[in-house]
């Protein structure tokens, strides 16, 4: 029988607002890369939202990441960068467990471990070119609304990539959205 972990705990709640492809098993990996560390539940502050910049799929941007040569290092990482990521239909994919560490806020500008404080979701697209679709909006809309209960934040833990020093990202379409949030 599988454990049920934290992962599967928030799963179950999103289920019941959207739907949740849990895509954990089915993305490329990559055994023999850089593993990432283990989380500890109670540091989550708030989540880190970001866009892919381009219409690529999920499974290519993870094809991409468990690659040698890929955009962080010359060594393939275990998985994709993301814990959820939301495709251009506004499905939302588990792409990786909560308790891991994904490298995807990344930046020397703030003390301590933002990746370790913030759960990454990106979304399928680049939304400095496009505003995101309603599905798009509504499966972000599900995911912030439950992540911040179920993580006990508040506005101030909704994050873009642009608050880490990635400027453009999750995109202008979104940030103003989510500045509004926040």
């Amino acid at each position: 029988m599988p454990k049920f972990g934290y992962t599967d705990a928030f799963n179950h709640r999103l289920n019941d607002k959207i739907v949740v492809v849990d895509a954990r098993d089915s993305l490329p990996t990559c055994k023999n890369g850089k593993q990432y560390k283990k989380r500890e539940i109670h540091r989550i502050k708030g989540i880190c939202i970001h866009h892919f910049g381009g219409d690529q799929s999920i499974e290519s941007v993870a094809k991409h990441y468990t690659s040698p040569n890929n955009r962080f290092s010359h060594q393939a990482i275990e998985s994709i960068p993301y814990t959820y990521c939301i495709d251009k239909n506004g499905l939302l994919h588990c792409c990786n467990d909560i308790e891991k560490v994904v490298w995807s806020q990344g930046t020397k500008l703030f003390d301590g471990d933002e990746n370790a404080d913030y759960l990454s979701i990106a979304i399928q697209g680049n939304f400095n070119k496009k505003t995101p679709n309603l599905d798009i909006m509504f499966s972000l809309l599900a995911f912030i609304k439950e992540a911040k209960y179920f993580f006990s934040f508040g506005n101030d833990g909704i994050k873009g990539h642009y608050n880490f020093g990635k400027e453009q990202c999750p995109g202008n379409h979104i940030e103003s959205f989510l500045k509004y949030l926040q």
